[in-house]
């Protein structure tokens, strides 16, 4: 089978266990495990965020960054607190659909122990403040307190697991931090973030530099087509959890049916080779017969796609044999959607 199609991926963690509970496993990553913590300095993490969503979000959208002079350091593990950023860019960027303003700030505060016995866990003390601002709809006064549950969302059906806040407290959390938010209808919402500050007498040597932002999305659409519920619903709250819209479908049948209605939004495609009535294989040349520049992502766990005749094509389509690491899946996702 000759391939003429063109594919596009970017994403985290995917470890899909037959029999293994999605939600303990969405809910899991979500929290955020320990990370590879170190020193850093938040400067350069809010740095490589801004340069990010500047080559991502709409023109329509003016950002702006302000960063006290002397910030201190924090703890933490750069890849999450960039995740945590990106996380809520995204969701500014949904917020103002006809564009606005993003601001991300940062400053030294001292967290008195009023506002810190609020917070469980909390320490009053040295804290670096990361603000993230946006000039959208604002979130409605009845779903401000539940918008970090697991699984709420604002968004309509298909649009959104509502694992993206959930992810952005657990990640906060982890690093001994804390979220304050405040929204007005019509004006816009704040998110303000409190993490620790580390002693500013230690050692510039022992100062973190992050290297690279892990791949991000950036709200591509991406249509998930599997018959095993526990891998769709991972591989949706990991993609969401990471700058991503998603929908999904249990058969190629339902996959292609939307996909036949929606093709100029779905940035990508994830496909199962193993499913039953209709094969990857099948869903894959429908794909290509529609729209000759689909980009696929297909995933094989019992099967050698060459064996059926699928070869991967640079930047169109591309093989992931399961199990398959997130970051894997996530270099793969970027590869595509470049």
């Amino acid at each position: 089978m000759t391939l003429a199609c063109k594919m596009t991926t970017d994403d985290k963690l995917l470890a899909a266990e037959h029999g293994a509970g999605p939600v303990r496993q969405a809910l899991a990553f979500a929290c955020g495990a320990e990370g590879n913590r170190t020193v850093l300095q938040p400067r350069l993490i809010l740095r490589d965020v801004v340069q990010l969503v500047s080559e991502t979000l709409p023109r329509s959208i003016t950002i702006n960054s302000e960063v006290a002079a002397g910030l201190w350091l924090l703890r933490g593990d750069p890849t999450q607190l960039s995740q945590i950023f990106v996380n809520l860019c995204v969701n500014a960027r949904t917020a103002m659909p006809d564009g606005g303003q993003l601001s991300l700030l940062a400053e030294n505060i001292l967290v008195d122990e009023n506002l810190a016995c609020k917070h469980p866990g909390v320490q009053p003390g040295p804290h670096v403040l990361l603000v993230v601002r946006d000039t959208g709809t604002g979130i409605p006064p009845e779903m401000l307190d539940r918008i970090f549950d697991p699984f709420f969302t604002t968004k309509p059906l298909g649009k959104g697991t509502g694992l993206g806040l959930s992810t952005v407290l657990g990640l906060v959390r982890s690093h001994g931090g804390f979220v304050q938010v405040q929204s007005t209808a019509g004006q816009g919402t704040e998110f303000r973030l409190y993490f620790p500050a580390v002693e500013a007498e230690r050692s510039p040597a022992t100062v973190h530099h992050p290297m690279e932002l892990p791949p991000q999305g950036a709200g591509q659409l991406v249509l998930i087509i599997d018959d095993e519920s526990a891998v769709r619903n991972v591989l949706r709250a990991l993609l969401e959890a990471n700058g991503y819209l998603t929908v999904t479908a249990a058969n190629g049948a339902d996959g292609l049916a939307f996909y036949r209605e929606r093709l100029s939004e779905v940035a990508l495609v994830i496909t199962d080779l193993m499913m039953p009535a209709m094969q990857g294989s099948e869903v894959i040349a429908s794909l290509c017969a529609m729209n000759p520049a689909v980009r696929i992502l297909a995933l094989s766990g019992l099967i050698d796609p060459e064996q059926i005749g699928l070869r991967p094509v640079a930047g169109r389509f591309e093989l992931l044999h399961k199990p398959v690491t997130g970051q894997t899946l996530l270099e793969t996702v970027q590869r595509l959607l470049r």
